[in-house]
This record gives C-alpha cells, sequence and structure tokens, in this order.
C-alpha cells in the first residue's frame, strides 16, 4: 500500500506539472496576441465594420495561436479531471489505510506572508468526536486536517505536522 501511496503521488506530481506547463503556454499566447500589431487579444474582432480582414491584424497567426489557445483550454480541462480522479484515489489509499489524525503536540501557530499579515492558523490536534459535533459559540473549527507532509516540502518548511489543523487559509476561513 504505501508503494501505491507514492506512486499516486508522483503520478499527481506529474500531471501537475503538465498543468502549469499548459498554464504557462495558455498565458505566453495571451501575451503574444495582446502584444501583435493591432492588439487582437482572444475575443477583438479580426474584421472591420464592412465585414473585410481587418488589415493592421496578421490574422492567419491571430486565428491559429486563437486555435491553439481553445485546444490547450480543453487539454486543461480535461487534465483538471485526471488530477481531481488521482487525488481521490491518494485520498482513498490513506482512507483504506486507516488513515486517522495523530495529534501532535499542542502548539498554537500562524504562518505570516511578506507583509506580515497571517495568512493560515493551524493547531497540534484534532479535537475529541465529541467536542467536534458540539462547537461552542465563537471556537474556530478547522476545515482541513493535515493527513501527510512531504518531506522538504514548503508546509514542512513551514512548521506543519501531521494532525495540525487548518482554520484560516488565506482570505478563506471556517
Amino acid at each position: 500500500m504505501e508503494g501505491d501511496k507514492e506512486e499516486q503521488r508522483q503520478e499527481i506530481l506529474e500531471l501537475n506539472e503538465k498543468r502549469e506547463n499548459i498554464e504557462k503556454e495558455m498565458a505566453t499566447i495571451v501575451e503574444v496576441l495582446n502584444g501583435m500589431q493591432g492588439a487582437p487579444g482572444l475575443q477583438d474582432r479580426l474584421t472591420d465594420d464592412e465585414g473585410f480582414p481587418r488589415a493592421d491584424v496578421d490574422i492567419m497567426e491571430c486565428r491559429k495561436l486563437r486555435n491553439r489557445h481553445a485546444c490547450l483550454q480543453t487539454d486543461h480541462s480535461k487534465l483538471m479531471k485526471e488530477i481531481e480522479q488521482r487525488m481521490f484515489a491518494l485520498h482513498s489509499i490513506f482512507k483504506a489505510q486507516g488513515c486517522v489524525d495523530e495529534p501532535s503536540e499542542k502548539r498554537p501557530a500562524a504562518s505570516l506572508d511578506d507583509d506580515g499579515d497571517q495568512i493560515m492558523e493551524k493547531t497540534g490536534s484534532e479535537p475529541a468526536a465529541e467536542e467536534k459535533e458540539k462547537p461552542k459559540e465563537g471556537e474556530k473549527i478547522p476545515f482541513v486536517w493535515i493527513h501527510d507532509v512531504v518531506s522538504g516540502s514548503p508546509a514542512e518548511q513551514d512548521g506543519l505536522k501531521i494532525g495540525d489543523g487548518i482554520f484560516r487559509f488565506g482570505s478563506v476561513s471556517h
């Protein structure tokens, strides 16, 4: 099972790299289209008011780039669905292994962004079941529990541990 987990994780990382490459290529296409003579972008008309091709735009190059962008959007959509399926499979492996939150020592902690604003709060352990069912008024409830931390990852570098609960991440809070 441990090999399956690592295999799934590696496949997800490879798919994520492909996703990043597609997104970079799409951004480059948008940049090229916006920087072309006449700046046709993805949406502007390629004909003038009388229906003739615009003389200030390389119509063939623009259509080629727009077509490539549309194909990349389709590929991106399919890739995101594949990543979602792989993530579900990975979480199924964790569930099949009986993965439960292992409380680490209680410690309040927070991460700060470059401006010193708090972007993430975490706790050291999951509350008991009866506490989960009946949250006290004004009590923060984690919306994510950490089940795994990859060695050398930004999460590990930030001090996240298995069993930490995430209460707030950026503008998302529970």
